[in-house]
């Protein structure tokens, strides 16, 4: 089954938006059998594997080294523990058939741009990236300004309002593949 990486804001406390999208889009995915792979730590990471706790699929934590002050999330049932940050991030990028990217900070910011390039440069395989939440209209329009790749987005990128519309996208591109 496809593994699906979420990324998002380790900040994200339970009641908040980011959180309880985060775990509900766990709990879609895993119903519908998709693994899941998040950087492992706490906030949407946390919320998007305990989502998926109650479900028969592979929950996987990207962790690295240099954290050493931040504990692996409970719900991690593999754990990939890289030395550096970048690494981490590459590995979150590499073994992820499709993106969910959740409102988060400059890390965030950082592995969006990352998969954005990727896509946008035709060194990733046909892999969808979907954003929740609103700030990512803003934010692709802001690129659109400054590149014609970034205009043409729409054609791997997708925004949704909550996890329910973005499952439904991944679950789309995946049936037109059967």
């Amino acid at each position: 089954m496809p593994l699906i990486t979420v990324f998002g804001s380790s900040e994200a406390l339970p009641g908040s938006f980011e959180y309880e999208t985060a775990e509900r889009l766990g709990s879609n995915l895993a119903k519908e059998g998709f693994d899941i792979a998040s950087g492992g730590y706490s906030g949407v990471m946390e919320a998007v594997l305990k989502g998926a706790s109650d479900y028969n699929v592979k929950r996987i934590g990207v962790t690295n080294k240099l954290v050493p002050v931040e504990k692996i999330n409970s719900f991690v049932d593999i754990e990939y523990r890289m030395e550096t940050y970048l690494e981490r991030m590459s590995k979150l990028i590499e073994i992820a058939d499709e993106y969910i990217v959740l409102p988060g900070g400059s890390g965030t910011l950082l592995e969006f741009a990352a998969i954005w390039v990727l896509k946008e440069r035709r060194l990733s395989q046909n892999k969808l990236i979907i954003c929740i939440g609103e700030q990512w209209e803003e934010i692709l329009r802001t690129m659109g300004f400054y590149s014609e790749k970034a205009r043409n987005a729409g054609e791997f990128i997708k925004t949704a309002e909550n996890a329910e519309e973005a499952v439904n996208f991944i679950l789309h591109k995946n049936k037109s593949k059967e």
